[in-house]
């Protein structure tokens, strides 16, 4: 999980600094779900070159890519990014955000090839070395991560960013006594660069001195009380001293501040065990199942941006989860890519009956039924038909849907009831008939929270 902390660093280097709620193609997922403990940092407010990075005022062409990026929209990012460097083929920002967009959507060759222009274009830019070098980071280069930090530094010496990105680098290769000096310096640079004193804990614990380990951490959360990645390793440094309730109590700050992240709840479950509190440590590890699934899903999504099937199957997860907003999000991002994607619109109905919205759920289903006559798209209009009471109609659909459970059999007894209000005691009467004989087969109830997650077709 490195990886995505690191490739959802890299987007940040052009001045990224949106975090949406995870709409359909947001990279915030990547960077809620990735691991904290040692962490390149793109968009150091007080960096030189991130200080000076931004796109001219007047250049809403670039600014639009920034934007489009930033949204995670990126192959109409490279497009932008494409026709301004057609009217302007020396602009090294339009190069790197390019560069940037493709890093993202895995188009690794036509990302290195953009960022070297880049630097070519303006080689005395630490801010594209400090970009290049996240980039060879991501893909495991850290040889050639750590040159283009080093000329960086050599660029601007003061540069803490690049500084903080070389120990990281060196970190992850195991030059830790090397990487403590770039941390250091980082620090005696900028007192307040929290992202610094957490990395250097880190070295300092692979250097057996937990205690300034310690140091450096209880200094991070006071500069920022929100550092979610400094309470989970202090909760570690706990954990390892077996005072497992402050480990506790840091996992539980970690996870309040940042919710995703299956390695702080995998951590709580640690302590959770030691204290013999079973039921939440069980708790705690179905959240990681879930979580590590969510993450699987978030990379089918990033290897293939033009296919409806990951959305489709995100949608459904978040869907069964109770995330509504974000399952309807996908499941609208499935139909502007196909919209002749029916369990697109089962799912969305059922989404938005759970959300009280019958009639468009209602509207959804018929199209569904429209692309692909199906018992999912029944029952789904037949649930927000019934919460309509409109019975009749809950009825026909609960029919054609094969269903003959006990939710069918109340729909009976409540359309019974109207019947009888109004005076149509024969009527009422075969109706509750209906239910009773239902009631006799004691079928369970059918939990249908999703559509089916086969693989889409398209029509």
């Amino acid at each position: 999980m490195r990886k995505l902390a690191l490739l959802a660093a890299l987007v940040c280097s052009c001045g990224c600094n949106s975090r949406s709620a995870k709409p359909p193609e947001s990279t915030a997922d990547h960077e809620a779900l990735a691991s904290p403990v040692v962490t390149a940092d793109a968009s150091h407010a007080g960096a030189q070159a991130g200080a000076q990075d931004q796109p001219d005022a007047d250049d809403d062409s670039l600014r639009q890519a920034q934007k489009l990026t930033n949204q995670g929209q990126l192959a109409a990012a490279v497009e932008a990014c494409s026709n301004y460097i057609g009217t302007h083929p020396k602009s090294s920002q339009a190069f790197r955000l390019r560069a940037l967009a493709n890093a993202m959507r895995h188009n690794d060759a036509d990302a290195a090839a953009d960022f070297s222009t880049a630097i070519i274009l303006e080689p005395q830019f630490a801010a594209h070395r400090i970009a290049r070098g996240l980039f060879h980071l991501t893909h495991g280069n850290t040889t050639k991560a750590v040159e283009d930090f080093d000329v960086a530094i050599k660029l601007e010496p003061n540069n803490a960013q690049a500084l903080n990105n070389r120990g990281m680098a060196r970190v992850t290769s195991g030059e830790i006594k090397a990487a403590l000096e770039d941390f250091n310096k980082a620090i005696e640079i900028e007192p307040k660069y929290v992202s610094a004193y957490t990395n250097r804990s880190y070295a300092f614990v692979k250097l057996d001195r937990r205690k300034d380990a310690m140091t450096d951490l209880g200094v991070a959360l006071n500069l920022d009380p929100k550092a979610a990645g400094a309470f989970d390793s202090r909760g570690t440094l706990y954990l390892e001293t077996q005072d497992y309730q402050k480990a506790l109590a840091d996992f539980t700050k970690a996870i309040a501040i940042v919710q995703n992240n299956p390695v702080y709840y995998h951590h709580r479950r640690t302590a959770l065990l030691k204290l013999q509190r079973y039921d939440e440590a069980e708790a705690d590890g179905a959240k990681v199942e879930h979580l590590m699934r969510l993450v699987s899903l978030n990379e089918s999504v990033f290897r293939d941006r033009q296919s409806p099937k990951p959305y489709l199957d995100r949608g459904n997860y978040l869907l069964a989860d109770g995330q509504l907003g974000d399952a309807i999000a996908n499941f609208d991002h499935v139909i502007s890519l196909d919209a002749g994607q029916w369990r697109a619109y089962v799912g969305r109905a059922r989404a938005l009956v759970r959300k009280g919205d019958c009639q468009k759920a209602i509207d959804d289903a018929s199209t569904a039924l429209k692309l692909e006559q199906n018992e999912d798209a029944y029952a789904v209009r037949a649930e927000a038909y019934r919460k309509l009471r409109q019975f009749p109609e809950a009825l026909a659909d609960y029919d054609a849907a094969q269903r003959f459970d006990a939710d069918v059999a109340e729909t009976w007894i409540a359309y019974s009831k109207e019947l009888r209000a109004s005076g149509k005691t024969k009527e009422a009467e075969d109706a509750l008939k209906r239910a009773n004989d239902l009631k006799a087969l004691d079928a369970p109830r059918i939990q249908r929270v999703a559509a089916t997650t086969a693989a889409p077709t398209k029509k």
